[in-house]
């Protein structure tokens, strides 16, 4: 059986320009928990690339030995944080990498979302893919919760309150 590929993903905005107004150390916490039990599971993770949330996302991976994949806007490698084992060079700036992670993964667990993030959680939608919403992170992410993107009502976004009911939540479905 092949392993799942899960991502955790979140908006970069949040770490790179609204310091001033969110708890960071709660995201980089949450961030951390939902790899660390992701890779204790045995799922491969799929990020982005950056620094900061990103970073410590790959920590809590490689904390338990998991393997880690960054998907790289850049048209190189070797851009990618020290703990992205797996970087996919993309090298697309105009906007087409936000459906790249919803292909390579089997579901995801949303921490905190902005628009950029919204079209990667629209792509796990349309794909049929579960999708779960930490749900204490921000009012955005419990706009989310327990609810439809749509009338097509395709999947929900099933809100859960910490990363171990997401990751077990998350390993029931794609089982």
């Amino acid at each position: 059986m092949k392993k799942l590929q899960i991502a955790v993903i979140w908006s970069a905005w949040s770490q790179e320009y609204a310091q001033w107004w969110f708890d960071f150390d709660l995201l980089y916490k949450l961030a951390y928990q939902c790899w660390y039990e992701l890779a204790k599971s045995w799922c491969i993770v799929v990020t982005g690339w950056k620094s900061g949330i990103m970073e410590w996302a790959s920590q809590g991976a490689k904390d338990w030995w998991g393997m880690t994949v960054g998907i790289v806007k850049w048209s190189e490698r070797g851009v990618a944080n020290i703990y992205v084992d797996v970087e996919v060079v993309t090298n697309m700036w105009d906007g087409g990498d936000a459906f790249l992670i919803p292909y390579t993964a089997d579901a995801a667990i949303v921490i905190w979302w902005g628009v950029w993030t919204l079209k990667e959680i629209s792509g796990f939608y349309l794909q049929w893919k579960p999708l779960v919403s930490i749900s204490n992170t921000w009012w955005r992410s419990q706009k989310l919760s327990d609810k439809y993107l749509d009338e097509r009502k395709i999947v929900s976004v099933v809100s859960k309150v910490t990363p171990k009911e997401a990751v077990d939540y998350i390993l029931s479905t794609c089982s």
